[in-house]
Formats: C-alpha cells, sequence, structure tokens
C-alpha cells in the first residue's frame, strides 16, 4: 500500500515536470512572444485630436466652431535625428514651447502630440485641425448650444443631436513601446482615422456672410426683435437673426437674465397688426379682382357693435379705393370689408399662404400662427382686419406670407440643405411650391406693396437704389410695461421690386427701449444685400 502511494506521488512530479518544460520550450522558441515577455513591450494609444459633428452653412463655411489651433503628432522614429534640431526650432516658432522642449521629447524615442497656431509639415510629422467653440453670439438662436457633455440643449444641435452625435471624430495613433514608453523601432506607428478631416454634417440654407451683415446692423439698430432674410422664390432661409442674444460658449451668465436672450424671436408669435392687410387684400382680389376699385368714405372711425374704431388720420381720408386705404394703412376701409365680405374668406387665405400651417421648419420648432376660430363676432371679425385681436405670427410666418404676396406661391421654409454622411448627401424633403394667388392678384398686390414704399405709410424704405415694396404695422399687444402698453412695430417687404429676389420682415419688439424704426432697418438690409 505505501508503495503505491509513493509510485502515484512520483507519476505526478513526473507529470508536472514534463508539463514545465514543454512551456519553458514554446517560450523559448517561440523569440518575438519572448522577447514581449522579457522586455516589458506593449502596445500604446495617444490621442491627437477629437471634434463633434460639423454644422456649415450654405457654402460649406462652419457656423459655430472655429479652427486656430493644430495639433500636430510628431515620431521621432520616422524622422532622421539630423532633423531634430531643425524640426525642434520650426515648431518653437509656432507653439508655446521651446526648441530645447521638442529636442529632449524627439530624443526620448516617444511619439508626443503638440498644439501649434499654425500648420506644419515635414518627415514624421502629422498635422490635423483642431475645431472650438468661439467666444461668438454669431447665429446663435439657429445652431444653439451643447452642454459640457456635448449634448445639444437648443436649435440644430439639439434637435439633431442624434446625427450630430454619430458624426464626432477622432484621430489616434497606435505604437508598440518598451516599458520606458520609447518606441520600438521594428514596428511602425500606425494613425486611426475614422473620418475627422471629412467635411461630413449638416448643411444649412444660411449665407454666412448675408448673416454677418444683417446682425451688424441689428447690433446698432436693434435691442429686442428680429428680423429674417428668405430666397423668395425657393423659401431658403439667408439670414435669421434674433436680439438680443447670448454667447455660445458661456451661456451661464445669460441663465438668469429676465431679457430672454435665448427666444428666437424670428420663430415667436406676435401680433402682427396692419401687415396682416396683406393677406386680407390677396383674400377678397382672389375673390373677386374688381374689388380692387371698390370705394369706400373714411370719416375717421367706423362703428362695430356699438363702438367706434377710430383710424390714424383723425378727420379720415375721405372717398378712397383699396390701393390708397392699404398704402395708408386705413383701418375703417379693411373692416368695412370684411364686415360685407366674410371673415371666413380671410382665414382661409391666411392658412393658404402660410399662417397656422406648421410647428416646425426642418424639425426646429416654430410659433404656430394662431388665427380666429369657430363662431367669430363682428368685433373679432374687425380686429381680424387689421391683425389685432386673437392673431399671432411670428417673422418666419410673415415673410411667408410676403413671399406669396410676391410671387403668387406658397412656398414653406427651408433652413437645413442638406445631411452629408459618409460621402452620401440626404436632401430636407419639402413640399413643392404651390400656386395660391392669380397673376392678376399678385399684380394687384405688387402694385399697393410698392404705393405703400413710394407714396404711403414706408416711405422710409424708399431710396434711388433699390427699388421695394412692403408694409408697415404698429400693433397693439395687450401687454402693460411701466403703466404703457407696450407696441410691436414691424414692416414686411421684397426687393427688388421690379424681379423680387429677397422677402425680408423686421420685427421691433416694443420690449426694447433703443429700436430704430423697423422701416429704416430694412432699407438698411435691403441696401447692404444688394451692393
Amino acid at each position: 500500500m505505501h508503495k503505491k502511494r509513493l509510485c502515484l506521488l512520483y507519476f505526478l512530479f513526473l507529470s508536472a515536470m514534463l508539463l514545465m518544460s514543454a512551456r519553458l520550450y514554446t517560450i523559448s522558441t517561440h523569440g518575438s512572444f519572448a522577447q514581449t515577455v522579457l522586455s516589458g513591450q506593449y502596445s500604446r494609444k495617444i490621442d491627437i485630436a477629437k471634434r463633434c459633428g460639423f454644422i456649415f452653412d450654405r457654402n460649406g463655411d462652419l457656423t459655430d466652431l472655429e479652427n486656430d489651433l493644430y495639433a500636430v503628432f510628431i515620431d521621432p522614429s520616422e524622422m532622421p535625428q539630423k532633423n531634430y534640431e531643425e524640426c525642434s526650432e520650426m515648431l518653437s516658432k509656432i507653439s508655446q514651447n521651446e526648441a530645447s522642449y521638442y529636442f529632449e521629447k524627439m530624443f526620448s524615442s516617444v511619439p508626443f502630440v503638440t498644439v501649434t497656431k499654425k500648420p506644419c509639415e515635414g518627415e514624421g510629422i502629422r498635422c490635423y485641425k483642431l475645431y472650438s467653440v468661439p467666444d461668438t453670439d454669431f447665429l446663435c438662436h439657429i445652431t444653439g448650444y451643447s452642454n459640457s457633455d456635448g449634448v445639444g440643449v437648443s436649435g440644430i444641435r439639439k434637435v439633431y443631436d442624434e446625427f450630430l452625435q454619430n458624426e464626432k471624430k477622432d484621430v489616434f495613433a497606435r505604437y508598440t513601446a518598451n516599458a520606458k514608453g520609447a518606441e520600438l523601432g521594428d514596428f511602425k506607428t500606425e494613425i486611426y482615422d475614422d473620418g475627422y478631416c471629412e467635411e461630413n454634417g449638416i448643411y444649412l440654407t444660411i449665407d454666412s456672410e448675408m448673416q454677418k451683415t444683417v446682425e451688424k446692423i441689428c447690433e446698432t439698430e436693434l435691442e429686442m426683435g428680429a428680423v429674417v432674410v428668405q430666397n423668395i422664390r425657393s423659401g431658403e432661409i439667408l439670414a435669421s437673426v434674433s436680439k438680443p442674444t447670448y454667447n455660445i460658449s458661456d451661456v451661464v451668465p445669460f441663465l438668469t437674465s429676465d431679457k430672454g436672450e435665448f427666444l428666437n424671436r424670428a420663430f415667436l408669435g406676435y401680433t402682427p397688426g396692419s401687415v396682416f392687410k396683406t393677406v386680407v387684400a390677396a383674400a377678397f382680389l382672389e375673390k373677386d379682382i374688381s374689388l380692387v376699385d371698390r370705394e369706400y368714405e373714411c370719416t375717421g372711425y367706423i362703428e362695430v357693435q356699438g363702438n367706434k374704431i377710430s383710424c390714424h388720420k383723425k378727420d379720415g381720408h375721405g372717398k378712397i379705393k383699396m390701393r390708397e386705404a392699404f398704402s395708408q394703412s386705413c383701418n375703417p376701409y379693411f373692416i368695412s370689408l370684411v364686415l360685407e365680405y366674410g371673415v371666413e374668406e380671410v382665414i382661409d387665405m391666411a392658412k393658404k399662404m402660410g399662417v397656422s400651417k406648421s410647428s416646425y421648419i426642418d424639425k426646429v420648432p416654430v410659433s404656430k400662427g394662431v388665427l380666429p376660430e369657430g363662431e367669430i363676432s363682428l368685433t373679432d371679425a374687425a380686429n381680424t382686419a387689421v391683425g389685432q385681436g386673437k392673431i399671432l405670427l411670428s417673422p418666419i410666418e410673415m415673410n411667408t406670407v410676403m413671399m406669396c404676396a410676391a410671387t403668387g406661391y406658397f412656398k414653406e421654409p427651408v433652413l437645413v440643405q442638406k445631411l452629408v454622411s459618409e460621402g452620401e448627401e440626404q436632401y430636407s424633403e419639402t413640399e413643392k411650391k404651390e400656386r395660391i394667388l392669380s397673376p392678376n392678384t399678385v399684380a394687384a398686390l405688387r402694385s399697393m406693396l410698392e404705393s405703400c414704399v413710394n407714396n404711403g405709410t414706408g416711405y422710409r424704405v424708399k431710396n434711388e437704389n433699390v427699388p421695394c415694396g412692403g408694409k408697415t404695422a404698429t400693433a397693439q399687444s395687450g401687454q402693460i410695461k411701466d403703466g404703457k402698453e407696450v407696441i410691436h412695430s414691424w414692416f414686411s417687404g421684397y426687393f427688388p421690386a421690379d424681379e423680387p429676389k429677397y422677402a425680408v420682415t423686421v420685427l421691433c419688439d416694443g420690449n426694447g427701449e433703443r429700436n430704430l424704426h423697423p422701416s429704416l432697418i430694412f432699407k438698411e438690409v435691403a441696401e447692404s444685400l444688394a451692393k
């Protein structure tokens, strides 16, 4: 029994020795693995550059990122030692480090990354643009901003967050090093780039140069309000400004403000006032073009259900037809027109021209216009005739109305031109333009809109360089501030008059204390963009 146990132990010991011998033989006969184990060799990763998803304007220019620095990857193993000194001097001139710093780095044989103010190239050097959020309020209400985790909080960055997250890109290097981190010369450094340099992302319809021009005008002339510029044929939004603004790189100071810097007033509903007369005129001219010659005697007021509604001209305009009533903004004329022919025609036309049609523009939320519904009283009908009462329109909706008046076609506003990912382009799906007004109605409306500028309340817009058409408005908001009612002022129009190219709407929010008259802002925009 004792001998059997000894034999078993001997057998187990012999088996263990054989297994250990086999393992040592394997290690000794696989040189690369042995070298790895004995030298402490392992793979190292170096992050070179990272960026968030791109948002471009229509011309491919970045909107809310800037490239003012460069990430430079230096691989000493790919550079002759005789070049170390020259390369170190070159890098020191375009960065914040001394030449000695770079010289020492190169002799350590460890690949490294540095940041420079200018791009550079050469053996063992790879250079990549670095992107950062600029210290600016440029296009802030359209692009929006992201939080510290890179998640979109507002604007395009919020509604297209999933797409932009997928377009986050980085570039890094992998190399084989010893325990001290020095690169092993027998192994080539590999660069991994998942599309960092590709210009994929969201392309807006915005024209950055136009946007800058309009923002510059608003910087001095508009404290609170909005300006929208669109291509009158395509509906593409070329510029959109809302005041006041906020800094996209540092939003914290604005979070407790009471001025509403984060509100996009270009997409926010306001009482339109007399610019809505454009819809009223379109409704009845489309019904009967002969109404352009309808005559009415303005005595300075009109009585509706026992209430007197005054004309801005206290003595009245006397006998006038629609063209003069429109250009002089005669309230009694348009109220009498609606009371005689029906407010339903106006509501229906407003919807056709784009009011209350959608709550989004390419996924970006907008205030959907408000129109009277159900059984409408005579008082409400009278208010509708002059754009008061229950009606609310955003500047972008009013601009859509103006485009329709000037061309006869309804066209949805467009903000996103296309999405580009991995070289594939996806264009926005927008409805085809729809004819709403007959050529005769358009001709009559344009005659009235241009008369408003040349002979009426829009006289401030008149200039020798750019003939324009448009309509003014002074709208009661129903809001009280410092004991006075807040008044919103508008000008909505198009230019050049002979062949309309742009539609522009200017809103001066009555809460601003130093707003220039919207007609004068429109004039500056027209003259600047027509150059």
